[in-house]
């Protein structure tokens, strides 16, 4: 990955810093799996919180007071499938790069993964985190009837074909709706 940090450089310029962290890259978590899997937190809001100060502890308070929002606490508690701050992290720098990637290396086999954003004007947008067993209860708990269900146990190869079917699906059903010939 190829990103840009404001004022990196000593002419004012902004500097392009390129990044091969595991954490940028495709379906790393399939790359990180080496058949470890531990339980994820399945509700527990003190294996949640104890998973949050880990994470504080490793990433330090710079990346790693984000963890106590709410939308990351629920997701370390597998009770959403996904979260996201709307906040930015300040002075991204490629020395957070590693930080990413332990953070990583300590989420995937719980269930969990943090995507970092692309640092955007010397600043980084929120990260997304994503919980396979929060995916799990959303889609048993789902009343919308195209949604296919999402088991755990297929970990992160079958989150991406589920996460691929769910995609198609979405498009079909919106050519229908958008194109008019599905009438309420």
């Amino acid at each position: 990955m190829i990103y840009l940090i404001s004022g990196a450089s000593e002419s004012g310029q902004e500097a392009i810093v390129s990044s091969n962290a595991l954490s940028f890259q495709p379906q790393f978590e399939t790359l990180l799996e080496d058949g470890l899997r531990l339980p994820g937190a399945a509700g527990d809001a003190e294996a949640a919180m104890s998973l949050a100060l880990s994470l504080f502890e490793r990433a330090g308070p710079k990346i790693g007071c984000r963890f106590v929002e709410s939308c990351y606490l629920l997701t370390l508690g597998d009770m959403r499938p996904y979260g996201d701050w709307n906040g930015f992290l300040q002075d991204p720098q490629p020395s957070d790069d590693p930080v990413w990637d332990a953070l990583n290396r300590e989420l995937v086999p719980r269930g969990l993964s943090l995507h970092p954003a692309r640092p955007r004007n010397g600043k980084t947008p929120s990260w997304g985190l994503f919980s396979l067993g929060g995916l799990e209860l959303r889609t048993r708990q789902c009343s919308i009837e195209w949604v296919p269900l999402y088991q755990r146990s297929s970990w992160w190869q079958g989150f991406y074909c589920w996460r691929d079917r769910f995609c198609r699906l979405a498009r079909s059903i919106w050519r229908v709706v958008g194109d008019g010939s599905m009438k309420g």
